[in-house]
């Protein structure tokens, strides 16, 4: 029988619209929370160590300076926040598929976050929280941009660039995209594998992976302005470009480019894979219209969110 939680908090995942890999490479890059997500429960442990479960205990956790990335992170946040899960556990239930690009390690650092301010008293500003997750999502990826934890804090769709003194979000488009589709195709393979096999192709062909990097970064100036004008039809003929790049970077799929294809022939005015790739999530912007005939097509050999 589960224990009352001591407080509750849920968190979004997030989706890339356009921009990401070269957002490692300080290229913009546009994101925003998606409507499914995390919602984590603190209660009191029946243990005197800090450990974390996986959708009412299948999957466990403890706290280890010695263990796996995850482990190690909650051994970081522990020491850090020490009063704040001193014999606790943290039940997970997660909407979101882990390694699938929609942000899930990137969600459990930033609703672990705000548990533990909430519990120690510590008031922290959006950048502040922005600082701390990143430090946390090092376990996970050796290298993160960022966008994933701006992304999911601002709560809106944002530009992100990467190295700013201050967080870089900027609202870009209303909340509601209601054309929007976002689908689940299977695991990838890992962003830190998909960026260093990237980075090996850069270094072997700069001139090339330049060009890309300008290609992308005309791409989401020209996304950012399709959707602030709500040109969708424009902005669903760059997402699509995006995907031709990315696909010449090596890390989409032939399940990834069969999705976007079918997307595309069931109404979508485009479609790409969003997130590391490799495998994992495709969206695909549609007439809010014809988004059911997209969902019906897409949901054939995917996992529509």
């Amino acid at each position: 029988m589960f224990m009352d939680a001591i407080m509750s908090y849920w968190v979004p995942g997030k989706i890339i619209i356009c921009g990401e890999h070269a957002v490692v490479y300080g290229v913009p890059a546009l994101a925003m929370p998606i409507a499914k997500g995390m919602r984590l429960e603190l209660i009191e442990g029946e243990i005197d160590e800090f450990v974390l479960s996986f959708d009412g205990g299948g999957t466990t956790f403890r706290a280890r300076e010695d263990g796996a990335p995850l482990e190690k992170m909650l051994y970081a946040l522990q020491s850090e926040f020490q009063s704040a899960f001193t014999r606790k556990q943290v039940r997970v239930f997660s909407e979101l598929p882990t390694s699938s690009g929609l942000g899930s390690s990137a969600a459990l650092g930033v609703g672990l976050l705000n548990i533990a301010c909430h519990q120690c008293g510590v008031t922290a500003n959006e950048q502040e929280l922005f600082e701390q997750a990143m430090k946390l999502e090092r376990f996970f990826h050796g290298n993160p941009s960022g966008v994933d934890h701006a992304s999911i804090i601002a709560g809106e769709l944002i530009r992100y660039e990467k190295g700013r003194t201050s967080l870089p979000w900027m609202p870009c488009t209303p909340e509601a995209m209601p054309g929007l589709v976002v689908a689940h195709g299977g695991p990838h393979q890992g962003t830190e594998k998909a960026v260093s096999a990237l980075r090996r192709r850069a270094d072997s062909n700069p001139k090339w992976f330049q060009s890309c990097l300008e290609t992308i970064r005309n791409i989401v100036n020209q996304t950012e302005r399709a959707l602030l004008d709500g040109d969708w039809v424009k902005a669903g003929q760059l997402l699509s470009e995006n995907h031709v790049v990315l696909s010449d970077f090596g890390v989409s799929t032939p399940n990834l480019d069969a999705l976007c294809d079918k997307a595309i022939q069931a109404g979508a005015l485009g479609a790409k894979l969003t997130g590391a790739g490799c495998g994992g999530a495709m969206i695909a912007l549609c007439q809010p219209e014809d988004r059911q005939k997209v969902v019906r097509a897409l949901e054939e050999s995917a996992t529509v969110l």
